[in-house]
């Protein structure tokens, strides 16, 4: 069945083109199809191009299995437009679900975690815009913290905005759990009068 579209300019609303499609949306990005995206506003850039926006989709941990499950009735990561945004990870090891015994190496796998659901949705460590750590003792865990950041992102980073924060409890009495933003676009572009 053919779907009429309509390509209107995102600052004036401005009509720029009406086009028929006879198939439906074909995704330049073809992971973005893979996870389900779906295409809901058609936009116009300056140059003239369409920017086809993608609904917010969430990161199911069930066909990864580097994935840690989640522990509760929550989502590991979302990915909304351009942004990755990934959620408290602790340092529990996917293969078993359970928390990694050595203090270093489970503020370790919470960084390995919340880099493999960023990488889940298309993101990699570079593209971290915003870091947020808890730690249940910021004397004890904030060195350890910067040792491990340091591994991951390289001795001279650079390193993404980050905020460490001392709580007084985690999650089945964790001593580390890590959450971040990332930017990483993958918006679909089409020339006006061409193609999906």
């Amino acid at each position: 069945p053919a779907l009429a579209c309509f390509l209107v300019c995102a600052q004036t609303r401005r009509r720029l083109c009406h086009c028929v499609v006879d198939r439906p949306f074909l995704f330049a990005n073809k992971e973005a199809s893979k996870r389900g995206s779906t295409p809901i506003s058609i936009s116009s850039t300056p140059t003239g191009a369409a920017v086809v926006a993608m609904r917010p989709n969430v990161i199911n941990h069930k066909p990864n299995r580097s994935l840690p499950t989640p522990t509760g009735p929550w989502s590991l990561g979302a990915r909304a437009g351009d942004f990755v945004y990934v959620a408290g990870m602790r340092g529990v090891h996917p293969l078993t679900n359970e928390v990694v015994a050595e203090h270093e190496e489970r503020i370790r796998q919470a960084f390995v975690n919340m880099r493999n659901v960023a990488a889940s949705a298309g993101a990699n460590l570079a593209n971290a815009v915003r870091v947020v750590v808890y730690v249940t003792d910021m004397h004890r865990f904030r060195p350890v913290v910067n040792r491990v950041q340091q591994e991951m992102w390289g001795k001279e980073g650079p390193f993404p905005p980050r905020t460490i924060v001392e709580v007084q409890r985690l999650n089945d009495d964790d001593i580390c759990e890590v959450e971040g933003t990332f930017y990483a676009p993958v918006t679909t572009h089409l020339a006006v009068g061409g193609e999906l």
